[in-house]
């Protein structure tokens, strides 16, 4: 859909200021409602299980940002559809500090804690926070 109509004559770059801010308003409308789905816990349809503790999420959120969750999810597999998925070989605080960056951008990044942060983060195969914690 275009801005521009037959009637209306914006200048070229008051109209393309204008499309730049609808779309940060878009983008920063779309951050805070996954934010705001993850801390009010509305919608979750998964729950990702670390050492007993219970993180409810979000399946598209998940898969858009972990290439593991991605292929678990679109595949055939048994997990595909398990409304509970146990992560073994994750301490809870590792994955409460993913998901965490998933939903919010923002990455608490310890020095006790980038091993096991970074072990995590590559076998959720989430690779921006990959980039951050090799740094």
């Amino acid at each position: 859909m275009s801005l521009r109509s037959k009637n209306l004559s914006f200048p070229r770059d008051l109209e393309a200021d204008s499309i730049q801010a609808d779309m940060l308003s878009l983008k920063h409308s779309i951050i805070q409602g996954i934010q705001q789905l993850y801390q009010t816990q509305q919608l979750c349809d998964v729950t990702l299980v670390a050492e007993g503790r219970m993180f409810p999420c979000h399946r598209p959120v998940l898969a858009s940002v972990s290439f593991y969750f991605r292929r678990m999810f679109a595949s055939s597999f048994k997990e595909s559809q398990e409304q509970e998925i146990v992560l073994k070989e994750l301490s809870h605080s590792s994955l409460q500090t993913l998901l965490d960056y998933i939903y919010t951008g923002e990455l608490v990044l310890t020095s006790e804690l980038a091993e096991e942060l970074f072990t995590a983060a590559s076998r959720l195969q989430v690779m921006p926070a990959l980039q951050i914690i090799s740094r």
